[in-house]
């Protein structure tokens, strides 16, 4: 496991990947790793994409959300969009994540400015 310091996360050089890239073995390993991954974004996409269907069409009617059990419904959408949005993350791994998103750029621009 990558011990990940401050500078990775500023130059964003935390990628698991690219530890992978001149071994002939791991690459078939990180092939097989990519397309499952792939595949568990497509069916999280899916189910975010229809959690959030649900949930819109319960609080925009108003005769469906006035119904006894249609707030719950609509809860528990809302608590699978949230749990398909922190799988991916987790899939994806949090800091290619923060990497990708350049969220990690926005974390140390605002730390400095705060603590500097």
């Amino acid at each position: 496991m990558k011990d990940y310091k401050t500078k990775d996360f500023y130059n964003c050089s935390a990628t698991r990947s690219s530890d992978f890239i001149f071994n002939k073995f791991q690459l078939d390993v990180l092939f097989i790793e990519n397309l499952q991954k792939a595949k568990i974004f497509f069916i999280a996409l899916i189910s975010i994409i229809l959690c959030s269907f649900i949930l819109l069409t319960v609080l925009m009617s108003k005769r469906i959300r006035n119904a006894h059990p249609s707030k719950l419904i609509a809860l528990i959408s809302l608590t699978e969009l949230f749990t398909c949005w922190s799988m991916l993350i987790w899939q994806f791994g949090s800091i290619e994540y923060f990497c990708y998103s350049k969220t990690a750029h926005l974390f140390m621009n605002s730390y400095n400015l705060v603590f500097s």
